[in-house]
């Protein structure tokens, strides 16, 4: 989930962010709602050989998903910072000829 509120700044220059940082939440609530629905998810002591339920297996496959999800969307951020890092160090471009 994201750490931090976005800026009117952040937003004016990326507003896809704010769409993000909601998906970031829902896949935290989904994540929270998952493992109350199932809390042997996280059981480390839950021996390898006992078969999980159907509507278990699903759970587990969605939390990867939205785990997946999360990382490329933090991906994605750091991406922009790079990118506004690069305009930002871009040393103008040179002089072309002058046109008669």
């Amino acid at each position: 989930m994201p750490d931090q509120v976005l800026s009117p700044d952040e937003l004016e220059h990326n507003p896809e962010l704010a769409v993000l940082a909601i998906l970031e939440q829902v896949l935290g609530t989904a994540d929270c709602a998952l493992r109350s629905a199932h809390p042997n998810l996280d059981d480390s002591e839950r021996p390898y050989w006992l078969r999980r339920s159907f509507s278990e297996e699903v759970a587990v496959y969605i939390l990867s998903l939205g785990s997946s999800l999360s990382h490329f969307i933090r991906n994605y951020r750091a991406a922009i910072l790079v990118d506004q890092t690069r305009a930002i160090q871009k040393p103008p471009a040179p002089a072309g000829p002058e046109e008669f």
